[in-house]
């Protein structure tokens, strides 16, 4: 074995140096040291880190890492494994270290590993080292948290400054989101093709010499809607509670539902188009409860009647037929939530192509289907077939902290549906009978022709999860009430 001194010299030593010390302190030993020759067979070297064409900004710790062994897979001794730079001569030793010293160059890294028998190997890459520190990127705009409508012009606008290229442009910056992909490059991009969902965007500024930064942000497009397809023969109702007997067999035709529960965004900003425009709200609405306020909170404190009045709104904003009206002979339009809203299902045109509250029945579909002929327990909570654990899905009392959380932050169910139990309960359009579903039509049902309450589905944050938090769970609330634990999702008949 070489003893220090000798070490030593190899690492100052030049790569054919080398090579020839550990051949000649091989060639000293004794014979009854060194077991019979093999045929030669050289040892795999390889460099793990850095990668190939690396660049570095100077001053930064650069790992050196490697793998040497034998031709029967041992380790080469340490000091047998010497790395050396074209630019900087002899680096270290051994299979991992780091160096913040290279010079600014192009380096031709080498590494040099022999074994016992004095069978050498190499393997090289090249890195490079610039003294151009990476570039400066923001997003100016949109804000962290933006909200925006499904198929809304989006202006993304973003700046990045290099210490050596100065103001970075075009292909140099990079937009990309985290669930679409690339939609852009250069300083302002425009685009409306965001899907319906929460989007980590992110810009990535890269200079000529490769070194990048990224800046990112998270918007939503919180008006997304998933189409459920027709559905036959599903089985509605559970066993925890007596008003979610008999399970029955229900019928529905096609309709689409909210990805989301309305956010506070989308309420606030369809709320002002409709006073701008005949309508009327008798509630302001509030950002959830005991949360940070800002607008991707679900909206609560709203009644059944402003629901009502708001989906009519939406439905005239996007140029859509309204589904609700003050009677049953669809004459004039439910636009103004102070007025009594106890409609009969009359009031209601079916057939339009606007917004609306889902039946229970559609509601209970779309928190368990899984893929139309098969449905997840009414026992347990929406998307239990892809999380069993609660806590990855729904917000409830013992994970909450007693608020409400922004919509969408926990895991969909299999149609892609966000917080169907739990964070709030949801308004439907059914009024409230604990024995409808011994009478419940096979079609559509409507629910009862008549009722003080209204059904509100999901459960909330201030429930209990094995109370309330299950998709056939169903309660009875006055309409007029105004709660911090009670808002809506809205849905679509099916063209």
């Amino acid at each position: 074995m070489p003893d220090r001194k000798g070490i030593q010299m190899m690492k100052n030593a030049g790569p054919l140096i080398c090579l020839c010390f550990i051949a000649t302190l091989i060639s000293s030993c004794g014979e009854d040291e060194i077991a019979e020759p093999e045929p030669d067979k050289d040892p795999e070297v390889r460099i793990l880190t850095p990668e190939n064409n690396r660049y570095f900004p100077a001053g930064d710790s650069i790992l050196f890492t490697a793998r040497a062994e034998n031709h029967g897979g041992v380790g080469l001794q340490p000091d047998m494994i010497i790395w050396i730079s074209d630019k900087d001569d002899t680096l270290g030793s051994g299979y991992s270290f780091y160096r913040d010293d290279l010079s600014v160059n192009t380096h031709g890294i080498s590494l040099m590993g022999c074994d016992m028998d004095g069978n050498c190997s190499s393997d090289e890459v090249t890195i490079h080292v610039t003294s151009n520190q990476p570039p400066t990127v923001s997003i100016t705009g949109p804000g962290d948290g933006s909200s925006f409508l499904e198929g809304e012009m989006i202006t993304f606008t973003g700046e990045a400054n290099d210490c050596e290229d100065g103001i970075l442009s075009g292909s140099e910056l990079v937009w990309v989101s985290g669930t679409d992909g690339t939609f852009g490059t250069g300083d302002s991009v425009r685009t409306n093709q965001l899907s319906g969902q929460i989007h980590l965007v992110t810009l990535t500024g890269t200079d000529s010499d490769g070194n990048s930064t990224t800046d990112s942000i998270t918007v939503y497009i919180t008006h997304s809607m998933v189409s459920v397809p027709a559905v036959t023969s599903f089985p509605m109702g559970g066993g925890l509670e007596s008003d979610e007997l008999p399970v029955h067999q229900v019928n529905l035709d096609g309709y689409s539902i909210g990805r989301f529960e309305v956010s506070y965004y989308l309420w606030s900003r369809v709320k002002t188009w409709g006073e701008a425009n005949g309508y009327s709200f008798a509630s302001e609405g509030e950002p959830g409860y005991g949360a940070d306020g800002s607008g991707q909170q679900p909206v609560v404190m709203i009644s059944w009647g402003d629901c009502i009045a708001w989906c009519n709104a939406f439905s005239e904003m996007n140029g859509y037929t309204p589904v609700y009206y003050r009677s049953s002979s669809r004459v004039e339009l439910y636009d103004d939530s102070s007025l009594e809203a106890d409609l009969s299902n009359d009031c209601v045109d079916w057939n339009a192509d606007g917004f609306r509250l889902p039946t229970e029945a559609e509601w209970e579909c779309a928190a368990r289907y899984i893929d139309g002929s098969s449905f997840s327990d009414g026992d347990k909570h929406s998307g239990s077939n892809l999380y069993p654990d609660p806590d990855d899905c729904v917000w409830h009392s013992g994970n909450s902290g007693m608020k409400s959380y922004p919509v969408g932050r926990l895991n969909p169910n299999s149609l892609g549906l966000h917080d169907m139990t739990g964070n709030i309960w949801e308004w439907c359009w059914d009024r409230y009978d604990p024995d409808y579903y011994s009478v419940s039509p096979l079609e559509n049902p409507l629910g009862p022709a008549s009722g003080s309450r209204r059904l509100g589905r999901g459960g909330s944050w201030n429930v209990e999860l094995a109370d309330r938090c299950h998709t056939s769970e169903r309660l009875g609330h006055n309409p007029t009430l105004k709660t911090p634990d009670f808002g809506f999702r809205i849905c679509r008949s099916a063209p």
